[in-house]
């Protein structure tokens, strides 16, 4: 009896640890040295690279590409999973002109596909801040179309939300079915 319950705590440890993540937003702003003195790349499960802007026609900028470039290798050489962070503080503003046009929903889901597959990303992630009220169907929308073109070719979508009622009624129910990871 004791060896079954000793196997069974032991499965479950495996598993519970199995589904723990620990997410690391790794700024483009700090210089590669400032990461490789601060950064515990082996601390993390999950590395986003924080540090590109949606454009107003879909498309969609890396910052600092050499920064980009190292902590995709910091990633890789942790046996880490690497996400692309999308928007944030100052650079959310072409969110809503994406979101309230099918075409440039599209054209930022492709973008981000074709970003994910050329660095070997896990996939993307959407730091939209904020939505507005009357904005909450295309904010919807948005995430339907990067989802149903990043999840059948394996990638995931992640979302940064703000807790607060002020940010966080702005997600119709609907969305969540649309996000991997908040």
């Amino acid at each position: 009896m004791k060896k079954i319950f000793f196997s069974l705590l032991i499965i479950g440890l495996y598993f519970s640890l199995q589904a723990q993540k620990i997410i690391g937003y790794v700024p483009q702003y700090r210089t590669i040295t400032w990461m490789d003195t601060y950064v515990e790349w082996d601390k993390m499960t999950d590395i986003y690279y924080f540090g590109s802007t949606p454009t107003g026609t879909g498309g969609i900028t890396i910052e600092q590409s050499a920064r980009f470039e190292h902590v995709k290798q910091k990633a890789i050489d942790n046996n880490k999973k690497v996400w692309l962070s999308v928007g944030g503080w100052g650079k959310s503003a072409n969110f809503i002109t994406i979101a309230n046009s099918a075409t440039n929903r599209q054209a930022f889901a492709d973008e981000a596909l074709r970003l994910c597959q050329v660095h070997g990303l896990t996939g993307v992630d959407i730091d939209w801040e904020f939505p507005s009220y009357g904005q909450e169907g295309a904010f919807r929308d948005f995430f339907k179309t990067l989802y149903e073109t990043l999840n059948p070719a394996g990638y995931l979508v992640s979302a940064g939300c703000g807790g607060e009622a002020t940010h966080a009624d702005k997600w119709v129910a609907e969305t969540f079915t649309y996000i991997d990871d908040l």
